[in-house]
């Protein structure tokens, strides 16, 4: 009664091993473009688009541990600074950030961030 059983299973089960070996060995067909910047040699690249970064440096000194800080109180850039450089045609901003307004307060730190990234 069992062998029966195994041999009635038996097509079935080739059967699907077939398929898992057609489908595990084929290879990986790319999707669409990718959606982050790239590098093509000294150029970054969008979507195969040259892309010239253009932008500003807010080092936020005054927050820094450097500077007087650390105080994530004291970043000094603001809402009308990211309008006026968008207005100027910037396309990046680099944001000078402090560990230690991470390490001593974790959630303000990604509060503060979230504001500033909006």
């Amino acid at each position: 009664m069992r062998s029966h059983a195994v041999r009635q299973l038996a097509p079935f089960v080739l059967l699907f091993l077939v398929f898992t070996v057609i489908f595990a060995t084929r290879p990986l067909v790319a999707g669409a473009a990718p959606v982050f910047l790239t590098t093509q040699g000294s150029k970054f690249m969008y979507q195969g688009q040259t892309v010239l970064l253009r932008g500003e440096n807010f080092n936020n000194e005054p927050a820094n541990s450097c500077c007087g800080g650390p105080d994530i109180n004291l970043i000094n850039a603001g809402q009308s600074d990211y309008a006026q450089i968008h207005t100027l045609g910037a396309n990046h901003i680099r944001f000078g950030m402090d560990y230690a307004w991470y390490a001593s307060n974790k959630t303000q730190f990604f509060s503060v961030l979230d504001q500033h990234v909006a």
